[in-house]
């Protein structure tokens, strides 16, 4: 939701470009991360990791997917607040000021 902030505040050329950017770098360690996994007979990023440095990673990265994870939740409670505190108070409403 803070999107459309970033591209009013940064201007769309600049907006437009970081836009892509990122997506060309999230595209690519999506490629080197399936290219690991299929080089390594794994099919998670645990187990990745796990091949790659070890048990203690592999800890690392489920603890770091865990917050991450909780955090999207969390996130996505209060949006769904926000949206529907107004339309439930609109329907109903019962007088009271």
């Amino acid at each position: 939701l803070t999107l459309p902030i970033a591209f009013a505040r940064a201007g769309i050329i600049p907006s437009t470009v970081l836009m892509i950017v990122r997506a060309a770098a999230t595209d690519f360690s999506m490629y080197i991360l399936c290219s690991c996994a299929r080089r390594t007979g794994t099919n998670s990023y645990g187990d990745v990791t796990r091949v790659a440095f070890g048990s203690t990673a592999e800890s690392g990265v489920t603890v770091l997917l865990f917050v991450l994870l909780l955090f999207v939740i969390v996130a996505h409670l209060i949006l769904v607040k926000d949206i529907w505190t107004p339309v439930l108070i609109l329907f109903f409403h019962n007088g009271r000021t």
